[in-house]
């Protein structure tokens, strides 16, 4: 009986994972002992590593979207079907059209979503772009900015030091924004201030 590995996640990590599980288990895929399946809530793949570049208007939304199905190797069984509840216990998930799917392994790979509301003011006073939409705002933000103070940081005010999405990012965000008010002549008008939480 072959054994059913699923993935729970269209993204970076969903994508990667399953490409090299069949090329590490190709020929037991090939004798049929063991099928991969991917579920997405999305057709479409973004790649999110990217939305720092919309932030400086470097790249924008169709430039970052391919199908999902195009990036993944054809052994893959590829679902566009959003996990609605985990049955951990029966080894089991069910998914938004109401199809109840069985497994031997499973792999979340859902990310995160960035949840400004939890800081006390960053909704209302800040940005982020860890998705598009506040990436866009973002850039028009930095695209009208004349002078004041920009501040860059990463914050966890209940536990410092929790792992973000990318551990570079605020530094690389801090030299390109240094580079970005250069090119558009206001840098010796705006302060930056960079800081990282640590213990």
């Amino acid at each position: 009986m072959s054994k059913h590995i699923v993935i729970v996640g269209g993204g970076v990590g969903g994508t990667i994972l399953a490409n090299q599980l069949v090329s590490k288990l190709y020929p037991e895929i090939l004798r049929d002992e063991v099928k991969i399946t991917l579920l997405s809530e999305s057709p479409d793949h973004f790649y999110k590593p990217a939305f720092m570049y919309v932030a400086f208007n470097l790249f924008f939304h169709e430039e970052l979207k391919r199908p999902e199905r195009s990036l993944l190797r054809p052994e893959i069984t590829f679902r566009v079907d959003p996990v609605t509840r985990f049955d951990f216990a029966g080894q089991s998930l069910h998914t938004r059209s109401g199809k109840r799917l069985g497994y031997d392994f499973l792999v979340i790979a859902t990310g995160c979503v960035p949840a400004p509301e939890r800081i006390e003011g960053l909704k209302e006073a800040g940005d982020h772009f860890y998705q598009y939409q506040p990436a866009r705002q973002l850039a028009q933000r930095l695209s009208r900015i004349e002078k004041g103070r920009v501040f860059i940081t990463v914050s966890f005010p209940q536990t410092p030091n929790v792992p973000h999405q990318c551990g570079i990012a605020p530094v690389e965000t801090t030299l390109m924004l240094d580079d970005f008010l250069r090119r558009r002549g206001v840098r010796d008008r705006v302060e930056i201030i960079y800081t990282y939480p640590s213990t």
